[in-house]
């Protein structure tokens, strides 16, 4: 297991952890929690994307379920289907 840390955020495997707030990937939420987008990262192709869905920071969104490697969420009324890379780049708070 590796832990680095940077400006007071701890990176482990594929999590990231802020001291002092829980935070994780959208690929990391438990089916039917409602989280708040926290921020979204990578690259710029994609955070464009995600935005016109009305996924941003402040944003609440729900993951209703994973099937076949797909994330399927609801962002204001509306239910998307996100791939791996796209739930890994949605970053959340409890």
């Amino acid at each position: 297991m590796t832990i680095t840390c940077d400006n007071d955020i701890l990176y482990q495997e594929g999590s990231i952890i802020k001291v002092g707030e829980i935070v994780m990937q959208l690929s990391q939420a438990v089916i039917g929690q409602t989280y708040k987008i926290k921020s979204v990262e990578g690259k710029e192709k994609v955070r464009k994307f995600l935005f016109t869905l009305g996924c941003f920071e402040g944003e609440e969104i729900t993951l209703i379920s994973k099937l076949a490697g797909n994330y399927i969420v609801n962002i204001k009324d509306s239910r998307y289907a996100l791939d791996e890379k796209m739930a890994k780049s949605i970053i959340l708070e409890d």
